[in-house]
């Protein structure tokens, strides 16, 4: 009798470490494979040849791939998959009147081990900067300024955080006062706004 042995696929997959939350694409680079089968070690899995996969948590994942070829013979590979944390963009500033700058402070956030290594911040007026603390003065009193900053980690994983700042107008000093004349006094009338 005659025994037909057929070979196995070769089973490769391509995929680059990604930040939480970010659309994940497996790249399968299989030989003779006609089926695959994709377990993403989150309880998801796919069919397709090139998945596309969203991790929602900061940890690492075994991802297996299983090909089958025409013949049905089968192969497995294994990577592990790490998914980056998150930072957490925030900031405070103190909103002062319109003849003064406002201070602006990062009050970002991101788990061990990672740090937030870039600050880019839109400041409502159309201009931008790339320091962590920025100082700012604002040429409109009374008006309200949408201001954002993105953050990103050592690793390449980014945030936002958007809030308004108004600058009020400062007082205008001003007074009035009637006729003196000596020995005689004589009122002041504050008329500030």
């Amino acid at each position: 009798k005659t025994v037909e042995v057929y070979p196995a696929p070769f089973t490769k997959f391509g995929v680059g470490n990604v930040c939480m939350n970010d659309a994940t694409q497996f790249l399968d680079s299989s030989i003779s494979a006609v089926n695959w089968n994709w377990s993403f070690g989150d309880g998801n899995t796919s069919v397709v040849t090139n998945p596309v996969h969203v991790f929602g948590k900061d940890t690492i994942y075994s991802v297996q791939l299983v090909t089958k070829n025409v013949f049905g013979c089968t192969d497995t590979s294994r990577k592990q998959v790490t998914i980056h944390s998150l930072p957490v963009a925030n900031f405070g500033q103190d909103a002062r009147c319109f003849v003064d700058s406002v201070h602006f402070t990062d009050l970002s956030l991101v788990n061990a081990p990672y740090t937030v290594n870039s600050w880019s911040w839109n400041l409502g007026d159309g201009n931008l900067s790339g320091t962590q603390n920025p100082v700012h003065s604002y040429n409109n009193p009374d008006t309200n300024y949408n201001v954002s900053l993105v953050v990103t980690t050592d690793f390449g994983c980014k945030d936002t955080f958007t809030d308004f700042i108004r600058v009020l107008p400062g007082p205008l000093a001003d007074f009035s006062y009637g006729k003196i004349c000596i020995p005689d006094t004589s009122s002041f009338i504050d008329e500030s706004k």
